[in-house]
């Protein structure tokens, strides 16, 4: 087996943030930016937030190393 390059990470990170900001923003249009599941600590609003923080990472991380 080989082991995955560093590039191959960023980039599987980087698609696995946009499906991650992808479901919240559909949950988010269909029941509202104040929701709160009642298994998870943060609303709707929140989530969306730390997922286009991770995403903005992994960009950050992207733009660092391909310079």
């Amino acid at each position: 087996m080989s082991k995955m390059t560093h590039e191959q990470f960023l980039l599987m990170k980087l698609a696995e943030e946009a499906s991650e900001i992808a479901q919240i923003a559909l949950k988010t249009a269909q029941f509202g930016m104040t929701e709160k599941h009642p298994d998870l600590p943060l609303n709707n609003m929140q989530r969306i937030h730390v997922e286009l923080n991770d995403l903005l990472a992994v960009v950050d991380e992207l733009n660092t190393w391909t310079r």
